[in-house]
């Protein structure tokens, strides 16, 4: 990569940080002249190991396709048609543990940046509940840019009014 993005990767979850990581990944996009894929994981019940119920009973063939095509539609929303056509978005719904299928689709589509949203959890709920950020900072082949809710930026200033960026990793 020489110093220029071309395919950023936004996972969200739908939170306030997940926001503020798509404003960042547009404005680095117009910077950039690069396309977009927004992605959502569904976690996986029974991947979730010792921390799941006892008892898991699924849910039936059309609650799940109509759990996976609401996501995509809310997905779809996340941007104007404008903004869908101009970054060439593609959209990503799965299933499964977060944190492995975003390093994967990064792997598989030769993205050159992501860019997500991070809840800053601390002690006890971070122990429990883990990070999906940190451990794609750690595992991503690419670059990892993460977002808190509380830095939004402009979207209608010059791209080098972004507010602090916080990178991970490093750019080749």
């Amino acid at each position: 990569m020489a110093g220029r993005f071309t395919h950023i990767l936004v996972p969200t979850d739908f939170n306030p940080a997940s926001d503020a990581a798509l404003a960042y990944a547009k404005e680095l996009a117009l910077m950039f002249d690069a396309r977009l894929t927004l992605l959502h994981v569904v976690t996986d019940p029974v991947a979730t190991g010792a921390w799941a119920p006892d008892v898991y009973v699924s849910a039936s063939a059309e609650m799940g396709a109509r759990f996976l095509r609401t996501t995509r539609e809310r997905l779809e929303a996340a941007l104007t048609p404008e903004e869908r056509a101009r970054f060439a978005v593609r959209i990503e719904v799965w299933i499964g543990v977060p944190a492995q299928i975003i390093e994967d689709i990064a792997r598989e589509q030769k993205v050159d940046l992501i860019v997500m949203g991070t809840h800053g959890r601390r002690g006890l709920s971070h122990m429990f509940l883990g990070s999906v950020a940190e451990r794609v900072v750690r595992h991503a082949p690419c670059p990892v840019l993460t977002t808190h809710a509380e830095i939004l930026p402009d979207v209608k200033s010059e791209p080098a009014a972004l507010p602090r960026w916080e990178w991970t990793g490093s750019v080749l």
